[in-house]
């Protein structure tokens, strides 16, 4: 059995068009979404798919839990209507 990759795919909107980033340079304001390795849109427990960024990354202090999909960071946001 093949073990997937497990890094998200990280895309943030500008002027209307989606683009990759690398999670760790998203900024304060930033509209972004997610995306699982095989392609599958990330959908939060509330049923969003898109969040707006209102914190800058910070690391992530100690064992990196298994939901962060080997992304070491955080970033404070809220949904994106």
């Amino acid at each position: 059995m093949q073990k997937l990759n497990s890094t998200r795919i990280t895309e943030v909107l500008v002027s209307g068009t989606w683009g990759e980033v690398h999670f760790g340079d998203l900024r304060m304001g930033d509209v972004f979404r997610l995306f699982e390795s095989n392609g599958a849109v990330v959908i939060d427990p509330e049923g969003y798919t898109q969040w707006t960024v209102i914190g800058l990354p910070t690391p992530f202090i100690g064992p990196v839990p298994e939901d962060l999909f080997g992304i070491p960071l955080l970033v404070e946001c809220e949904p994106y209507a």
